[in-house]
């Protein structure tokens, strides 16, 4: 597919030039809670990043079986430019901009959305609890601003999972403890939780016949791995992440929604080059390891994405201009 190939390509170049859901089938298309944390520090205050996140979604399961998938195909390409900025020793704000472009076909038709997504403004409190671990903590609300009425090429309106916005106030809330030099000198841990609770669209066809939908909510946990390794004039990070994903049923004019809603299991591999100490580049690959799904339906079999980060530094940070008033 020609969106594929074009993917494909924009990974390429960035490496080359050092560039740092759900329709009751398809509640599993993608984690609807991102990985969010505000990376600043006192030297450079402001990180501005872009990220790219592809997924196929044809691996068709019903309960902890995966079957022969059918005919259609689908996948989604989430694109992502965010900012943080430190406004204190322990205390940062985040802004994501998401940019959401999705494909499914079937024997008889083909679907297309894109558009801008939900934007997430967050918070992140980072007390000092120990000189060997960091602990984040991180509030986020997200904005329904994003369009959940496009229809489809005859003018039906497409499902909840194929907007780009969902129409809701969201919210979402994270921890993560991280502890650098665990065990050995080049080996870090983090440890996250996060839990994403979605409000209910109540006019979700903007019609007279109008019906509500919520997505059902959802908790994420991950153990990640990460081992430094040091060249000449760069330090290679690979890193290994377990995560474990549960989200509750969708909901449907006050019904919980059949084939939607269950359990996964999956496992990512990244390499990140920490190109500077300004400039940060990373790609990853993920497939899922098992799912123990509420009913059939169809669900990721392969992401993989980029990201690349560039820190700012000020002549004198928004902390500085505070404590001086």
């Amino acid at each position: 597919m020609e969106i594929v190939r074009i993917y494909i390509t924009l990974i390429f170049v960035l490496v080359i030039t050092n560039i740092n859901q759900a329709q009751t089938c398809c509640t599993a298309g993608a984690p609807l809670s991102n990985n969010f944390s505000n990376n600043t520090t006192e030297i450079y205050p402001l990180e501005i990043s872009v990220q790219s996140t592809f997924r196929s979604i044809n691996r068709l399961v019903e309960n902890d079986e995966v079957l022969v998938n059918d005919p259609r195909s689908r996948f989604n390409l989430h694109n992502n430019l965010r900012f943080a900025y430190r406004l204190h020793d322990f205390f940062s704000l985040g802004l994501s901009v998401p940019y959401i472009f999705q494909q499914r076909e079937t024997i008889s038709m083909r679907e297309e959305s894109f558009g801008f997504g939900d934007p997430v403004l967050n918070f992140q409190f980072s007390p000092p609890i120990s000189k060997k671990i960091d602990l984040y903590l991180f509030s986020g609300i997200k904005f329904p601003l994003g369009s959940y009425q496009k229809t489809n090429a005859i003018g039906i309106q497409l499902s909840p999972d194929m907007q780009s916005g969902t129409g809701t106030w969201d919210f979402i809330n994270r921890l993560a403890i991280f502890h650098p030099r665990f065990l050995i000198n080049n080996l870090n841990v983090q440890y996250a939780l996060s839990y994403r609770y979605n409000s209910t669209n109540k006019n979700f066809n903007n019609s007279i016949a109008a019906r509500s939908f919520q997505f059902g909510q959802e908790w994420n946990t991950s153990l990640l791995f990460q081992y430094e390794l040091f060249s000449k004039n760069s330090i290679w990070v690979p890193d290994l992440e377990l995560q474990y994903r549960w989200q509750d049923a969708n909901n449907e004019q006050n019904l919980e929604a059949p084939n939607s809603g269950g359990h996964w299991f999956n496992i990512k591999a990244g390499l990140t080059a920490i190109l500077s100490e300004q400039n940060l580049l990373r790609i990853y690959v993920g497939m899922p390891v098992f799912q123990s799904l509420e009913g059939l339906q169809i669900t990721t079999n392969f992401e993989s994405g980029i990201s690349y980060s560039r820190k700012i530094k000020f002549k004198q940070s928004l902390s500085d201009k505070i404590e001086v008033l």
